[in-house]
């Protein structure tokens, strides 16, 4: 993965416009002066977004100034233009584009330039990562517009593998139930700290009618907590009976008082691409809410209790 080269902490406040630039600056001076901007880590820890904003000026000035005279400025023009890809995914393609031809142009007037060769193969690498982000991020972006249009929408069958210790699981056999369906993982932290809550509201509402399901599969890895001010233990390369009982010790030490699931197909069903996911489903089977991470629960919380506050429909050969 590419990163900028000099890291100097040189104080830059922004790099001078075309119009106003000393002419006697060569590219790879006006470069070093982005650069030092762009390894200032001080600045960035102290002000991430005025940070962003003065790189994304700097190296648009530079950009503009020295594209006119790339036979000059080539690689730190494919600098510029690699550099600029991570902060404006919007002009991705076209940066890209830009490095390579650079580059490209460099190294065959110069078959022994080291420093493009290098940056030739830094730009493959980097527009591989690139790629593969914006395919990862136009997915998630899918499917959270599928999360969406669950709401108000019957939920997705619900196919279980199995239950931790307990008895089969259906959607079907909960009708009637308000129903909480709890994406996590025992080594995601997220997720761990979501689970008092959802214990809470197990212990609060249980009789009334709710059901919390953790939902999770088998990923060959877990983490137990230690006991309270230790240090838990995280294990990996675990066959399946060794992680369900890691749950078991993970589920005993967070509190779990609701049935903990394992199920390939779930993920894929509500469209999960991070967890924790909470899904909040009515006592008719229709989705209410759905939640991603760890946040704010006040309107899983305010739609819950509407939700046992409804009646029970009528079950199909029910007198």
């Amino acid at each position: 993965m590419f990163r900028p080269t000099c890291f100097a902490l040189t104080a830059v406040v922004a790099l001078a416009s075309a119009a106003g630039a000393d002419e006697a600056t060569t590219p790879t001076q006006d470069w070093a002066a982005v650069n030092a901007h762009l390894g200032d880590r001080a600045a960035r820890r102290a002000d991430p977004a005025a940070w962003t904003a003065s790189a994304r000026r700097q190296l648009e000035a530079f950009v503009e100034r020295w594209s006119a005279r790339a036979d000059e400025a080539r690689v730190e023009l494919a600098t510029a233009h690699m550099v600029a890809c991570r902060f404006d995914a919007s002009k991705l393609d076209h940066h890209l584009a830009q490095a390579k031809q650079h580059l490209a142009a460099a190294t065959k007037a110069d078959p022994e330039d080291a420093r493009a060769q290098a940056l030739l193969k830094r730009y493959m690498t980097l527009r591989g990562a690139l790629l593969k982000r914006r395919a990862s991020r136009e997915r998630a972006n899918e499917a959270k517009q599928k999360r969406a249009a669950m709401i108000g929408q019957p939920a997705p069958a619900l196919t279980i593998d199995e239950v931790l210790d307990g008895d089969p699981l259906t959607l079907a056999s909960l009708r009637g139930k308000v129903v909480v369906l709890d994406f996590w993982a025992t080594w995601c932290p997220p997720c761990r700290r979501v689970i008092p809550h959802l214990a809470k509201l197990q212990a609060k509402h249980g009789a009334a009618g709710l059901q919390v399901i953790g939902l999770t599969r088998f990923y060959q890895r877990a983490y137990v907590p230690g006991a309270e001010g230790a240090k838990g233990s995280f294990l990996r390369n675990l066959e399946p009976e060794a992680e369900r009982q890691a749950n078991r010790d993970c589920a005993k030490a967070l509190g779990i008082n609701y049935p903990i699931a394992f199920s390939t197909k779930a993920q894929p069903a509500y469209h999960v691409r991070g967890i924790p996911q909470l899904v909040l489903i009515d006592r008719a089977g229709v989705v209410r809410h759905v939640q991603v991470g760890a946040g704010d629960h006040s309107k899983l919380d305010a739609l819950l209790e509407t939700c046992l506050a409804e009646p029970a429909p009528k079950l199909e050969g029910a007198k």
